[in-house]
């Protein structure tokens, strides 16, 4: 039986570089341009972000949590980043936070976390990637994603980048929807939220998030306690 396989996470998780990565592992159907109408009619593997809400849903799924989808039968890929730097990221070429301009729509990110937090990851259908693992030792991660996926991987995919540089992806309705032109090669890009520039928003994040904040950073393993909110 073929693989049927869902990427996701939340958005400026490095959700739109597994769907690339993904396309190199062998003979399995990667949908990379939004979600196909048919789903896995159609392909074995698509990618689509988390709402709002942290459910999987758009115009072809109903609201499913991700107990849901791995009750289906179907496997889960999940790549999470430190929510500081997804917090203050933006889109390529925009001003602004992606998370913004309204401090509220951080929640976003809280729900998905939250959502992930409560999945089963004792399920042998759930696969893990933390973004900052994946793009400081891309060897030993994406090993781990092809006994997962059980599928030969092609080395070529540390040139991605290469290969769809000036290739666009066309958004459609629930999906990714992302422009590969400019995209970069897997290295490390972390803590941009201890530059200067994004104290202030990291400082309004805590101040209306403080506790919630704090929890899920310690749930995701990223903070041992609540210390590293002193110097806020």
């Amino acid at each position: 039986m073929m693989n049927k396989i869902l990427c996701t996470g939340a958005p400026r998780s490095g959700t739109s570089m597994l769907a690339l990565l993904m396309t190199y592992f062998k003979d399995l159907n990667v949908y990379h341009n939004g979600t196909p109408p048919k789903l896995f009619e159609e392909c074995d593997v698509f990618t689509t972000q988390q709402r709002h809400d942290g459910k999987i849903w758009n115009d072809f799924i109903s609201s499913m949590s991700l107990n849901d989808i791995l009750e289906n039968g179907i496997k889960v890929i999940y790549i999470y980043r430190d929510g500081r730097d997804c917090l203050v990221s933006s889109r390529k070429g925009q001003e602004g936070y992606w998370y913004g301009p309204e401090l509220f729509q951080a929640e976003k990110w809280f729900e998905a976390m939250e959502e992930f937090i409560k999945t089963n990851k004792n399920s042998n259908l759930f696969h893990v990637i933390k973004y900052e693992k994946l793009v400081s030792n891309p060897s030993e991660e994406m090993s781990k994603l092809e006994d997962f996926v059980k599928s030969p991987l092609d080395p070529s995919y540390v040139d991605f980048y290469k290969d769809f540089n000036q290739v666009q992806s066309l958004s459609t309705a629930g999906a990714i929807g992302s422009e590969y032109n400019g995209l970069r090669p897997i290295q490390t890009n972390s803590y941009n939220w201890k530059k200067e520039k994004h104290k202030q928003r990291i400082t309004e994040i805590i101040q209306t998030y403080k506790d919630r904040f704090s929890n899920i950073l310690i749930d995701l393993g990223y903070e041992k306690d609540n210390n590293w909110l002193k110097e806020f």
